[in-house]
């Protein structure tokens, strides 16, 4: 089930990101490493081009996801986390990125939903793939001052 990100889960965001890799992984270059209570109050008070939730399944908060709706491709999903190690490849991310779609079709019916994912993350191309997203060009996106690439996928 899907709830409203607020300050009552900045706990559970600072917890899972526990290293670089993770938060670069996550969230891409635009936020540095560690997340901190002040951090995450200023992203939620001045970004306003998406919509955030926590993703919670058999009563406990397991996975964080946004919506959002800026650039070229929207809506698109992102920073999409299943936090507890020990509930990852368990099937639990594809289970939140299913109910993102939902949400997303129900607020925009009809229209495609998009996602950017590291080449690299072959774990969460593997969740993608299972759900239906498909590749939406030949070749990924070349991130040259990241020195990464990525996939540019697609919900119908």
């Amino acid at each position: 089930m899907l709830i409203p990100f607020g300050p009552e889960h900045f706990a559970f965001i600072i917890s899972w990101v526990d290293s670089p890799e993770l938060m670069f992984q996550y969230s891409g270059p635009d936020y540095p490493y560690p997340r901190t209570e002040e951090r995450l109050a200023e992203y939620t008070e001045t970004v306003h081009d998406r919509d955030r939730f926590m993703y919670r399944h058999d009563g406990q908060v397991i996975g964080y996801g946004e919506v959002l709706y800026n650039g070229e491709f929207q809506p698109r999903l992102g920073r999409l986390l299943i936090g507890p190690k020990a509930l990852r490849k368990k099937g639990h991310g594809a289970r939140m990125i299913r109910e993102l779609i939902d949400y997303c079709k129900r607020h925009d019916p009809g229209q495609r939903v998009y996602l950017y994912v590291f080449t690299d993350n072959k774990n969460a191309i593997r969740s993608y793939t299972t759900v239906g997203f498909v590749k939406s060009r030949p070749e990924p996106k070349h991130l040259l001052e990241l020195q990464k690439s990525a996939w540019l996928m697609h919900f119908d």
